[in-house]
């Protein structure tokens, strides 16, 4: 009888995983809603001119002249469309720039009640009201 005596098989093990630690999942990123563009021609040049004038106050940080400026033009339009644009930039210079809780609140509500049945700045306004807590 002969023997075949065969090497042994060398196994290769794998090397364990290694684990790695969880992944962190950033935190969505929550952009405002752009509001829609007004196109040049959409309520006029007076209206374009007091866009502009807006701008220019904004830009040198003149904010209390840019309220007190819309406060006053804005029963000059006759067009809704152009009041509601009107008066949500009183609304966002009140809220962001000079940060006037209570004149925002009152103004928000006011907005809300006159613009009731427009869906443009909805959204936005009651975002900001719950941000500044508006009873």
């Amino acid at each position: 009888d002969e023997y075949v005596h065969e090497p042994e098989k060398v196994v290769m093990r794998k090397p364990p995983r290694r684990v790695s630690p969880p992944t962190r999942v950033a935190p969505p990123i929550v952009r405002r809603p752009k509001p829609p563009k007004i196109t040049k021609t959409m309520y006029g040049p007076k209206f374009e001119q007091l866009l502009f004038e807006l701008r220019r106050l904004r830009g040198q940080g003149r904010y209390d002249r840019a309220v007190h400026m819309l406060r006053d033009k804005l029963s000059t339009f006759r067009e809704q469309g152009a009041k509601e644009v009107l008066s949500f930039e009183l609304g966002s210079i009140l809220t962001h720039q000079l940060k006037r809780r209570r004149a925002s609140c009152a103004h928000w509500r006011s907005h809300l009640q006159v613009f009731q049945r427009s869906t443009r700045y909805k959204a936005s306004i009651r975002r900001y009201m719950r941000e500044l807590s508006c009873p």
